[in-house]
């Protein structure tokens, strides 16, 4: 099976109501639940646990169970920081 890559959307750009927040230094991150499967992207590339980005695959493939109950179904972009 061949999977491909999902690219990150575009951003909306909001220009009322807006609230500032402090930079978290970390990496995008996107889980992807498709036809029952768990994979994982960063924000260029598909990413496994054998070839991550900052050890989220390796997490995202850890909690594969969890993550597919409180996600579901669905291409779930965010940023990921970790300690340091």
């Amino acid at each position: 099976m061949t999977i491909d890559f999902i690219p990150w959307p575009s951003t909306p750009r909001f220009h009322k109501g807006l609230t500032i927040t402090e930079k978290i230094n970390g990496t995008n991150g996107c889980i992807r639940i498709l036809d029952g499967e768990l994979t994982t992207q960063s924000r260029k590339r598909l990413i496994t646990p054998g070839d991550d980005n900052f050890g989220f695959a390796k997490w995202a493939y850890d909690n594969a169970g969890a993550l597919t109950d409180v996600l579901g179904y669905g291409v779930h972009f965010g940023e990921w920081f970790v300690e340091g």
